[in-house]
């Protein structure tokens, strides 16, 4: 590790991020401006992650391997904020009149944040695969919850862990916050990012308004009636395709369908195999809403925890049962809640109330089109890698995943425009040598994840079941060749205060409140990663990384 991170120092202190922020990845031929990296071979597997909720897989054990760095020319791309007025504009000297009206108060914004939170406690090649996502899509930097954990939070003893580390970080908020803040977390070994921040939020605030607009078309009142009734869609969890663990117990027996038509996954939607079933069970593996109602709902969780535990109880260590448990109590008190509405309609105006017993409302929803998290147990086939590259930005799906034969048709799956946007950004980020085509072809030539039954383009991928692929489906992300530069760039354009995105979203400001060492090493360049041990607050990725570079290695 020590030659790896020499190596590292030495390239990056004479090529500054300030006068040269375009140093980039290649495989090009080695010359007087290249730089070679070279990790050390090392034998000791890694303990398995302990928040994995598939089974073991087997530990990459990487052999030695290059990584060449080239300095770049000095016409590479160099970002400038578009907000701010312009300094050309000059006074007229006119006197203002004694009758002009006064101005406007102008509208305070509100400023808001995104809290990425990762349960890990060690590093290994898969998390190192899920920090390089996030960062090269510009997430604030991941914040380990649980990292060395000791007690009640220490993961190696018990999944529950997650949930305490979790509380402690929504109790505490070290880089501050709100409640109305939007907070991600993910499984900090299986949860990879695809798509950029700006994209997840916006998607986030249409997604809620749509599932709050179908919950209070349940019950037969506006959305603005259910939200004075406290009824709302604001927490969305992963969604799988059968439920876990396979109980006898309203989590796998009484909840809804989801709201995705009866035939979303061709004629065979509903059958014997997992593969055609309906994505309706909760995961507790992801979720992204506001913090506040986060903050409820894992102390819920909590008190279920503590108030029920048993200890002769196979699954008496498992985060999911006890969340899982909470959301079917909301689904089942909802349920009663539209079955009194009905009665009582039915009675007439003479009615007299019906009380619903043990009203439960946590603002819990799954995810059910894969829009934030995709969810990889028994959904493989619906996960296709297309290229957007048709003149209208959509991509043609050609292959009969249905199993319809001769009367299946190719159709298109449309990109959306924040997505194009977003990726035209990155675009713009890349070094000169790197951007050999247009901004619109490079795009076009992007492999998307894609689930091509709800046709949503996911923004992660979530390695349940088995993690065995998880660094190879890594590599073959479209990030992935371009690693290192984008790497740089998010270091750059992730600092505190620094927007998200210069557009408003829910009438809010959206910025990054990541509080990187003002003056680091110059390795620390590439980002990192802040962790709730007080010993080890930020580490730099090349620190926590160093010895799974190999992950950077391109395909063969």
């Amino acid at each position: 590790m020590s030659i790896v991170m020499n190596q590292i120092k030495s390239f990056l202190s004479g090529n500054s991020m300030t006068n040269s922020p375009n140093q980039y990845y290649s495989t090009s031929e080695k010359n007087a401006n290249s730089y070679q990296l070279q990790t050390a071979s090392h034998n000791d597997p890694t303990p398995p992650p302990p928040y994995s909720s598939g089974p073991t897989c087997d530990q990459h054990t990487p052999n030695p391997v290059i990584l060449e760095f080239q300095r770049p020319s000095q016409q590479g791309y160099r970002w400038t904020p578009s907000h701010g007025l312009s300094s050309g504009s000059k006074s007229t000297g006119a006197s203002p009149s004694v009758h002009a009206p006064s101005k406007p108060k102008k509208k305070v914004v509100k400023t808001s944040q995104l809290h990425f939170l990762l349960p890990a406690s060690n590093p290994n090649d898969m998390f190192c695969a899920i920090v390089t996502a996030a960062l090269v899509n510009r997430y604030p930097a991941p914040y380990m919850v649980g990292w060395k954990g000791e007690g009640k939070y220490n993961a190696s003893a018990a999944h529950t862990a997650k949930l305490y580390s979790i509380k402690k970080y929504l109790d505490e908020l070290p880089q501050g916050g709100d409640d109305d803040d939007l907070v991600f977390f993910g499984d900090g070994y299986d949860v990879m990012a695809q798509l950029p921040v700006e994209v997840v939020i916006e998607r986030y605030f249409k997604v809620a308004a749509d599932a709050d607009r179908r919950l209070a078309d349940r019950f037969g009142i506006t959305v603005e009636e259910a939200h004075k009734r406290g009824l709302k869609q604001t927490l969305f969890w992963g969604a799988d395709k059968m439920c876990w663990p396979a109980l006898n117990e309203a989590q796998c027996t009484k909840i809804p369908g989801s709201h995705l038509p009866g035939n979303v996954y061709g004629p065979k939607t509903g059958g014997g195999d997992v593969t055609y079933r309906d994505a309706k069970y909760f995961n507790s593996g992801s979720v992204i809403g506001p913090v506040g109602d986060l903050r409820n709902f894992i102390n819920a969780g909590i008190a279920s925890l503590e108030e029920t535990f048993d200890p002769n109880f196979k699954y008496k260590t498992s985060d999911q049962i006890y969340l899982a448990r909470l959301y079917a109590r909301q689904e089942l008190s909802r349920a009663e809640q539209v079955e009194n509405e009905y009665m009582m309609a039915s009675l007439g105006d003479n009615a007299t109330a019906i009380e619903t017993k043990n009203i439960t409302e946590y603002h819990a929803a799954i995810d059910f089109e894969s829009d934030f998290v995709q969810t990889g147990c028994f959904a493989h086939r619906w996960m296709n890698k297309l290229n957007y590259n048709n003149s209208d930005n959509t991509a043609t799906m050609s292959k009969d995943v249905y199993d319809v034969g001769k009367t299946f048709k190719p159709y298109r799956i449309q990109m959306p425009t924040n997505v194009y946007q977003s990726l035209i950004k990155v675009f713009k980020s890349l070094p000169a040598e790197l951007a050999t085509m247009s901004a619109r072809d490079w795009v076009g030539s992007l492999a998307l994840d894609t689930n091509v039954a709800t046709r949503s383009i996911f923004g992660f991928y979530h390695a349940t079941c088995s993690k065995r692929n998880l660094i190879s489906d890594f590599k073959k992300y479209w990030f992935h060749p371009y690693a290192v530069p984008l790497l740089q760039a998010g270091f750059k354009a992730t600092r505190q205060d620094e927007p998200i995105t210069e557009k408003l979203i829910d009438g809010r400001k959206w910025v990054y409140k990541t509080v990187y060492p003002d003056s680091g090493a110059p390795e620390d360049q590439l980002g990192g990663v802040l962790t709730d041990f007080k010993n080890e607050t930020f580490i730099s990725f090349s620190t926590i990384c160093g010895d799974y570079l190999d992950i950077l290695e391109p395909r063969h």
